[in-house]
């Protein structure tokens, strides 16, 4: 007869012919963690158990198939030193649930690097990176041109929306944002109960009085805003309505991490407003540029003709009383001809095909 788990569920025993299933997981997990640990032999059963804390009986029957509990998941993990992916595979076998996310710092891996380099790709659109707490990772140049507070220590993606007075302005509709981000809070906590910067957080937004009272108001959940439309009024733009679309992407590298990109809709006709605005003085490709120093790159870098359009319109824009102007224009000069010689080595990296 099957025995149960700790859950009282049934069984994870592998099928006929099946080579691993968990038990065969577990046993070539204690090899590489002997390898891992500079011994030539796999660690005993015994000794993992006792670096989980549980008996080596109640080892033994993982090994053989039966489920481990949510409360000694974490602990197996650990004693086997399993890395990320295995630690999801662990969480997987017993009971289909992945661990909550722990906070990840990007550093100076090859991984960061394709992520910068994807943000710089994003231009002229606004992209920014932020962890499972809101707060920002990285951006790039658009995303602090619209958003300068984004370049402030500690820049967090929910203490501005919903405490700063500049927000409540530049979020149009504000009302309606607002409770759109406490429901991806509220589901962000019941993901990571015990997760101190949410609980800090949330006490330090409760304490605004329009923020209590919608926390209070609605029980709405929300994962996330990957394609939410909505209109901004931004400042560089002279505070003339932009209607916009938030794409949300999760990178494989760094699954608590959030790969934001926000692009512009006006001409699409199910979003044009009833009130009317003008159209920026001045614009590449679409993207609204100041009549003073525009900074937006062409979207595709490697196209002359769209980088000759970009020079001449940013040599028009340069106040020619301005002792500065030549200085400026060399500083954009130099910017250019780095983005340019990158497209160029992507794309002799890209085989024809």
């Amino acid at each position: 007869m099957a025995q149960e788990n700790e859950a009282q569920g049934p069984l994870a025993v592998p099928g006929a012919g099946e080579v691993m299933g968990l038990g065969g997981l577990l046993r070539g997990w204690r090899a590489a963690a002997g390898s891992r640990l500079g011994r030539t032999k796999p660690l005993s059963q015994v000794e993992v158990a006792l670096r989980a804390g549980i008996s080596d009986r109640r080892y033994r029957q993982y090994e053989k198939g039966a489920v481990p509990g949510p409360d000694t998941v974490d602990r197996l993990a650990r004693a086997l030193l399993l890395g990320p992916d295995e630690r999801q595979a662990l969480f997987y076998y017993a009971g289909g649930v992945a661990p909550s996310a722990p906070a990840t710092s990007l550093g100076d891996t090859p991984a960061r690097r394709s992520l910068e380099l994807l943000l710089t790709l994003q231009m002229p659109r606004p992209a920014y990176i932020s962890d499972a707490s809101w707060n920002i990772a990285a951006t790039n140049k658009a995303m602090a041109d619209w958003f300068p507070w984004v370049l402030e220590p500690g820049a967090n993606l929910m203490r501005w929306a919903l405490l700063h007075r500049d927000a409540r302005v530049q979020l149009s509709g504000w009302d309606g944002h607002a409770r759109s981000y406490l429901a991806m809070l509220r589901m962000a906590l019941a993901q990571r109960k015990n997760d101190l910067a949410l609980t800090s957080l949330l006490r330090e937004l409760l304490e605004d009085p329009d923020c209590r009272r919608m926390w209070n108001e609605s029980p709405q959940v929300a994962s996330h805003r990957d394609g939410d439309r909505f209109r901004l009024l931004i400042p560089r733009f002279h505070d003339q309505p932009l209607e916009v679309v938030s794409h949300v992407l999760v990178p494989a590298s760094y699954p608590d991490l959030r790969f934001v990109v926000i692009t512009w809709l006006d001409d699409d006709p199910d979003l044009v407003s009833s009130q009317s605005h003008a159209e920026p003085e001045a614009s590449v490709d679409g993207y609204p540029l100041e009549p003073s120093t525009p900074s937006a790159l062409p979207p595709d870098l490697a196209d002359t003709e769209a980088v000759g359009l970009y020079m001449t319109r940013l040599r028009s824009s340069l106040p020619e009383a301005e002792a500065d102007a030549t200085a400026e224009l060399d500083a954009q000069m130099e910017a250019l001809e780095r983005s340019l010689e990158l497209a160029r080595r992507l794309r002799r990296q890209i085989p024809n095909s």
